[in-house]
């Protein structure tokens, strides 16, 4: 896992009192030890008290998960069993997920916390195409990992602010706060570990190799 960078300077924002908690939203299919490592760098950069992992039920911006919402939910649950600090949230949306609908979810549930997004900056440069997502930008915090090569002075200007040479952090056109995860990288990938491109015993923790064994998943067993 590569180091994540800087950590934030959080002496001077965020909400009195309240916790700092990532929110993590995706398929999972599987949850592999990139999504793992990703919200570790995530934690220590920003401090944060608690991960929420939110499994989709149906994504609508994504072709259907080959696993089941269940069998992915239990996945997530498995691999967070050594971390105390991270927890697996159950979607209560039944229809297509959205990121909107996630965090106001989350906001219900915790309305002293200050939030943040974990999201890849491929699908943060994408995020117009997102529902709402002009309200989204106003209700959380972001911190992003790089995909791809990305300039982010290149990012849509309806996302952030015009940004200084040498910043990691920036702002969205709302005011909140971005953070780009520059020196951090995985290689894998779920859509290579489902279809046998990559190695499932070295690419997911111990448990959920063995959960996908047990269900026959991804045509193992």
């Amino acid at each position: 896992m590569s180091r994540s960078g800087p950590e934030l300077d959080m002496s001077s924002e965020g909400q009195p009192g309240g916790e700092r908690i990532g929110i993590f939203g995706g398929t999972f299919d599987p949850i592999h030890q990139g999504h793992l490592d990703f919200a570790l760098a995530a934690q220590r950069a920003c401090r944060l008290q608690r991960v929420l992992f939110i499994p989709s039920r149906h994504p609508w911006h994504k072709d259907q998960p080959l696993a089941g919402y269940a069998d992915r939910l239990a996945m997530v649950r498995l691999a967070l069993e050594d971390h105390p600090q991270w927890e697996a949230l159950e979607s209560p949306e039944r229809g297509p997920t959205y990121s909107v609908d996630e965090v106001a979810w989350v906001q219900s549930l915790y309305p002293e916390a200050e939030l943040w997004f974990l999201l890849g900056a491929d699908a943060f440069r994408d995020l117009p195409r997102w529902k709402d997502y002009q309200r989204l930008l106003g209700m959380c915090n972001f911190v992003l990992a790089p995909r791809e090569r990305l300039d982010l002075k290149q990012l849509p200007s309806g996302l952030v602010q015009p940004i200084a040479d040498g910043k990691e952090e920036l702002r969205t056109v709302a005011g909140t706060r971005v953070l780009f995860l520059g020196n951090f990288h995985s290689p894998l990938s779920s859509t290579n570990l489902r279809h046998g491109t990559g190695n499932v015993q070295t690419g997911v923790p111990a448990l959920v190799e063995e959960y996908i064994r047990q269900q026959r998943l991804y045509g193992r067993g």
